[in-house]
């Protein structure tokens, strides 16, 4: 596998890309007629506009990680540890969650364990666009899970090379 890699910080609406053995960071701010509060208004131009990106900042056919900032994601930390409790809480959790189709895990973090949801059809767009330019999506992951390494310093080549 390639040493290279881009990593992506998704946010509400806009992301900042580091490729992995660069010192530049580059944002991309979607515009209000394509991406607006984790909605896809126009996927033809999202597609277009994400292998704009990907060809000017010549990112294939580099794999992807991707960290979904808080700004993206519901998150509920969970007060029960019997499975069927768990099962029960999570259900009800979402069921609040605002989207049509709901993309949850439930993880274990500091000895907590958490339920994190966001909207399945904009990260599966996102990932389909970016994977139309042969770059892989190698993980989908919360911010929650990186502590405060991307919270206080942002998305940089430390946090980079640490992911």
């Amino acid at each position: 596998m390639s040493k290279n890699i881009s990593i992506i910080y998704l946010d509400r609406n806009k992301f900042d890309c580091i490729l992995s053995h660069q010192v530049n960071l580059i944002s991309y701010n979607f515009p209000p007629q394509i991406v607006k509060d984790f909605e896809v208004l126009n996927k033809d131009l999202l597609y277009s506009e994400i292998h704009a990106f990907i060809t000017n900042n010549h990112l294939s056919p580099y794999p992807v990680i991707i960290i979904l900032s808080n700004n993206v994601i519901f998150e509920k930390d969970l007060t029960v540890n019997k499975p069927d409790q768990i099962s029960e809480e999570t259900t009800l959790f979402l069921e609040k969650v605002p989207f049509e189709t709901v993309l949850h895990k439930t993880l274990k973090v500091n000895k907590k364990t958490i339920v994190v949801a966001a909207n399945k059809i904009y990260l599966d767009l996102i990932k389909e666009a970016f994977e139309k330019d042969q770059c892989k999506i190698l993980f989908i992951l919360p911010e929650c899970l990186f502590g405060d390494l991307i919270s206080q310093k942002g998305l940089d080549t430390t946090v980079a090379k640490k992911i």
